[in-house]
Formats: structure tokens, sequence, C-alpha cells
């Protein structure tokens, strides 16, 4: 409220309204009203200031600016004269009743910060209209509130990388405010970017060996930037141990399809290292949010392969797999492949896989099972590899690999990080493979049911204990030139050492692993070892099925139903190979047939 007081040479009276005082405040005229005065020789005119005026220079009157608007100032019978000077700028009465505003903010990263930008600082950049300099603009996030000054209406707020980098994955919004030098607050401005540090990585991988159309694809976690596409030389492909070069690399959504030079046997062992270049350019692999892809290594997991089992890094080289030394997001596909990052273990800490599902035989998988870094194979035998490396036997995975093929009688010189047991029986390579994988079973048929135990931690201190009472023994067999045998109570006692196991389960180990070691050296014995392993391990029938269809109504008398599996369960309830399908009317069977892995593959059986 602005009050004016306009003094006359005597006492007037006012009466009969209410008398007015022009006021000019920037180029608008305002009436101030007569509030009070009469009787003496000082009138008081008040006026309340609107919004959107300014006036920088101060208000000012215009000269015989005081008008009666019907009223009477007089004193007695006179009236008073009402003509005056004009009076010029006011400095003390500047007026700014136009609020601020905040008319845009644009971080220096754009609509989207990715995995390579938070590693830096940022500004976030905001113009406004109306706010003098040196006013405080403030940028709050979240509970983090960060402020920088205008000048000439506009202010450049800095981020820091470690700011960035705090905020939470997906929409991240924030807020502007500021105020004008009156203490006008300006509307609060809202807006938000995208923030992305997750990197894309492959989830899974299929090959086909095909004669001239021979190929990996590589299925990616998310969707790709098809406009950046890797190099051949980027990749390097092994298969056994003969490399197979990559002719040709294309992207599209969320797959890498790699044309390989030369055929392969089904079957074979498809080893695969990625390795970015170091220039960037188009040849990076890009998500939508130009996330690289970091160089990987492809490992597979084995017992038969087992799907769904996570990834460790055993950081405090117990043996045994804890939380914290999760590596998030790795988990082995359908066919027990896993990718690690080359950047993910970069003190080289022994692999741990837990879990996961036998996709030979849909048991679950009970033994952790583990491997020294950069090996290419985790399975039974890679798992007493690591543990001669932890029981100090070995100073590292070549001198270890020597001590368990030595006992196990495999060749001399096999690379037992890089073994699989199953690949060399499905392409006819190593001539000890097939011991290699009856061995590996056995172990595992020691530990799981010796360390059983509805204490999962219990469960995991007494299987690492049972393989290195294991390692132990295979040490001493190499150094005394003898082949172990995992069938005889004595070693299966030995291995048990001081874990409290009843005679019912050392007789059920014995038997078990009696069954597999007089099993024939030959390829087919695959299938007999699997189901040696579902009678002593499957306690788990498998999940009904999800669901039939058939046409409704027919006149075919032989109509085919088509029954959908639960082939995916990972508590060790989906439908393997060799599971018998009942189909029945009422209490009446139509028809029974066993499970193919055809049928395991399509989920469904016609």
């Amino acid at each position: 409220i602005v009050t004016l007081s306009v003094t006359m040479s005597d006492a007037v009276n006012v009466s009969g309204g209410t008398p007015t005082l022009s006021l000019t405040i920037g180029n608008t005229s305002k009436q101030a009203l007569y509030a009070s005065g009469s009787g003496s020789s000082t009138l008081i005119f008040t006026y309340t200031v609107e919004g959107g005026l300014s006036d920088t220079d101060g208000i000012s009157i215009a000269a015989d600016a005081l008008a009666l608007n019907g009223a009477r100032i007089a004193a007695g019978a006179q009236a008073a004269t009402l003509k005056h000077a004009a009076v010029g700028d006011n400095i003390t009465y500047k007026v700014d009743s136009i609020a601020p505003t905040i008319d845009a903010s644009s971080p220096s990263f754009g609509l989207s910060l990715n995995s390579l930008e938070d590693d830096s600082d940022a500004t976030l950049s905001v113009t406004t209209s109306g706010v003098e300099d040196g006013q405080t603009l403030t940028v709050t996030f979240g509970e983090v509130s960060l402020v920088a000054d205008v000048v000439s209406n506009s202010a450049t707020i800095n981020i820091a990388a470690s700011t960035l980098a705090s905020f939470p994955e997906g929409t991240v919004s924030y807020t502007v405010d500021v105020s004008d030098a009156a203490g006008q607050a300006a509307v609060q401005h809202t807006n938000s970017f995208f923030y992305d540090a997750t990197l894309p990585s492959v989830t899974s991988m299929t090959s086909v060996g095909t004669q001239g159309a021979a190929k990996i694809i590589l299925n990616l976690s998310e969707a790709l930037d098809t406009s950046f596409s890797p190099l051949p030389a980027d990749f390097v492909v092994t298969i056994g141990n003969a490399a197979n070069t990559v002719t040709g690399v294309s992207v599209s959504q969320q797959t890498i399809e790699l044309t390989l030079a030369d055929s392969f046997q089904s079957g074979a062992l498809v080893n695969l290292e990625y390795t970015p270049p170091t220039d960037g350019g188009t040849h990076l692999v890009l998500d939508a949010f130009a996330n690289p892809m970091a160089g990987f290594t492809k490992g597979v997991l084995s017992d038969g392969y087992i799907r769904g089992a996570k990834i460790y890094l055993d950081a405090n080289a117990d043996g045994i797999a804890s939380a914290s030394e999760l590596l998030v997001g790795t988990q082995t596909d359908e066919a027990g492949n896993f990718f690690v990052s080359k950047q993910a273990n970069p003190n080289g800490y022994a692999i741990i896989a837990v879990g996961g599902v036998n996709i030979d035989t849909g048991v679950i998988n009970e033994v952790p099972l583990s491997a020294p870094a950069g090996s290419l194979t985790v399975n039974p035998i890679s798992t007493l590899v690591q543990t001669v490396i932890s029981n100090g036997d070995a100073a590292d995975a070549d001198a270890a690999s020597a001590i368990i093929s030595a006992a196990l009688g495999l060749t001399p010189g096999t690379d037992l990080t890089a073994f699989d047991p199953l690949s060399e029986i499905a392409t006819g390579g190593d001539a000890g493979a097939i011991a290699a994988q009856k061995a590996a079973v056995q172990i595992v048929m020691i530990v799981a049911l010796s360390a059983s135990d509805e204490d999962s931690d219990a469960a995991a201190e007494k299987g690492q204990a049972i393989l290195s009472n294991i390692a132990n023994d295979m040490a001493a067999a190499a150094s005394g030139q003898t082949v172990i045998n995992l069938s005889t109570p004595e070693t299966i006692a030995s291995a048990i050492g001081s874990v409290a196991v009843s005679d019912i389960v050392k007789n059920s180990i014995t038997n078990a692993n009696t069954a597999i070691q007089e099993l024939p050296d030959d390829p087919s014995v695959l299938a007999d070892i699997s189901a040696v392993q579902v009678e002593f391990l499957d306690f788990i029938a498998p999940n009904a099925p999800l669901r039939l269809e058939f046409d409704t109504p027919t006149n075919d008398i032989t109509p085919t139903v088509r029954i959908y599996l639960d082939v995916s369960d990972e508590a060790g309830g989906a439908v393997m190979r060799g599971d018998e399908l009942f189909l029945f009317t009422g209490e009446t069977l139509l028809q029974s047939t066993l499970i193919t892995a055809e049928d395991q593959l399509a989920g469904y059986a016609d």
C-alpha cells in the first residue's frame, strides 16, 4: 500500500464523496483514494499496488492530479484550490508487481544421462525473466538442493559427478525456484531427464554350425542403437581348441549376429570374447541411451548344463558365495552360458555358481560350483581345481589342473579351466571326457547328499569341507601316481570326513557312484548318467500341465490335443524329457507318452 500526503495551506473539511489523486506508475495512471485528514491541513491518500505494474524510476505525480470526484474540499465556506505542481519520480517508491518467470532449463547432457556422462560434473542452465542480478536460484533434486546467482536473467547450476551418480535410474525430476528483489516468487518450474547407467549386456547365446551358415546369435538385455555396429575383429571365437574367424557382424534390435568362417559340430564348446575398440566411434555396441557394452568373456556352467544359476566372485576366498559377492545381472542362460564383463573382476577372484536347474534332468543344482578367475568352464572338476589352489596344494590353475588330471586319469596337459566333458563327448573329442563326466557327477553326488541341510549356510560350509577333503585326496592320488575311484566306500568316507552323515546316505552315495562307475565308456552313457542323477537326486515331482488346447466341437474321431508344459520352473518342478504325460477323460486313460527333447524345447506336447 502506497500512502501519500497532500498538504493544504489551511485546515479543510472533506465531504460528499471520495477525492482522488492520480499517480503515474511507469506508463500507467492509477488513482489513490482519500483515506483521512478531514479537519486538518494534511489529507491522506492511499493506493494498493496491483499486479502487473513496474516502475524502476519511482512513482511520480503529474501537476493538478488532485480531483474532487464528487466531493467537496473547503475551509469553511471557501472551496479549496486544487491546483499544484508536479511531483517527479520518487526513487524510494519503485514499483515491481510483475512476478518473475522461469522460462526454461536444460542439463548439459541433454534429455538423458548415461553411464559415461555421470563420470564427470555437469551443469544445468536456467533462463528467467524479471529477475534482478544477484538473486539466488535454487534447483532441487529430491533431497538435494543446489544454488546459483542469477546474472542477466540466467543461471548455471554445477552438478557434481557424485551427485549425478546418486540419482536413481529412471526419470529424474527436479524443480527450480527463484524470487525477484521485491520478494515475488516465480511459479515453480518442473522438468526432468532420464537416467540410464545400466550397460547393455549379453543374456544368452545360441550357435549354429551349419556349413556355409555358421553363426552365433547373442541376445542382449535391452534394445540397441542399430546405427552403431562392432567390427568382426572385436570378437574372438574359439570352438573346441580351434579359432573360428568372425567374418561379419549385424546388429538388430536386441541381437548381435556373428557370421563365422568355419562350420562346427553340434554340441561343440563355443568360447567367445569381446573387446570394445578403444577409439570409440561408430563401432561400439550402444543402447538407446549411448551406454556402451563392456568387453566380456563367455563361460559355461555344467554338471549337465545348468540354467538359471547366479554367478558370484569369491572376494574373501572362503569358497562360499556371500550376498555381497553376487555379480548382479549375471545368470546362466537356457544352455548354461554366462557372460562376465572384463571390468567385473579386476582382482582375479574365483568364480562361484549357485543354484539353477540341470537342463538334462530337471534336478535343482544344490552344489555351489567354482573355478579360478578367467575360467571358461565351471563344473565339478573346475571346482576341484579351485579347491586344490585354496588348499595350498597348487600355486595356480595350471598346476592344479595337472593334479586333478593325474588323479582322475585324464589326458596330461588338459586345461581343466576350459574343459567341458559334455562338449568333448558330443564331438568325439578328448578320449577321457566320459571318465571325466562320470567323476564330475560322482563328486556332485557325494557333496549333494552329504551336505544336505535345511540351513543353507550350514549346507554351504559342509559342502566346502567335503570338497576340500576330495581335493586333498586328489592331491595325494596324483602324488602317488594312482587314479582315484570315487565309488569305493573308503574314498567316499574320506571325502565326507567329519561331516555327520547317516549310514543310509553313505549307502545311497555308494550305490549311485557304483552305478555310474560301472557304466560303459561310450558316448551313449550320458543318458544313463542322467538317469542315475534323477534316481538319487530328484525328489520333486514335475509341475502339472499349464493348459490344454483342442478344437471343439469337432467331428474328428482322433483329434489332436496340445498340452502346454511348465519347462522353466526354477524350483525343480520343470517338466523334462523322459517325464511321462498322461491324458485322461474322467478316470479313463486315453493315452500316455514320454516327453521328448523336442517337446521340452517347444514347451508343449501333442
